[in-house]
């Protein structure tokens, strides 16, 4: 069974030096099964492409829309459904890697919204679901164009 540790900012106020994290004030939390799951779908679709120096291939193109020129409604939803099948591709060859339970392991992660603003942007929701049938629905981005 694989795990994953939620750590916890430290409080503005009680720091000291230059650590910024920390397994906090109360105990770190060891995190399995579906959450563990959702954690590193989630990681693996936030990380840059490239970023990753030990594993220069991982991550996804959704870094494009920080900074970049990208102002259509299509394109963010084109660069949000590549992002998606990036992801899910990469999760899976870790799944295929062996040592995840069903808890843990990708059936699926699909876009089941994607909602328009009227002044441009989207909001793009994705529901994730491991083998052992758990259904997750999170909202990846609300991006606004303008």
């Amino acid at each position: 069974m694989a795990w994953d540790v939620h750590f916890q900012p430290i409080p503005e106020n009680t720091t000291h030096g230059y650590r910024a994290f920390t397994f906090g004030f109360r105990a770190a939390l060891v995190v399995t099964g579906f959450q563990f799951l959702i954690n590193r779908w989630l990681k693996t679709f936030f990380t840059p492409k490239g970023s990753e120096l030990l594993h220069i291939g991982d991550g996804t193109t959704l870094a494009l829309l920080v900074g970049g020129n990208v102002g259509s409604q299509e394109a963010i939803r084109d660069l949000a459904i590549r992002a998606v099948e990036e992801t899910n591709e990469q999760v899976r060859a870790q799944d295929s890697a062996g040592g995840f339970t069903a808890e843990e392991s990708l059936s699926s992660a699909v876009i089941t919204r994607m909602e328009p603003y009227s002044g441009g942007g989207i909001s793009v929701w994705v529901t994730i679901t491991n083998l052992a049938g758990k259904q997750l629905e999170v909202l990846l981005m609300d991006y606004a164009t303008r």
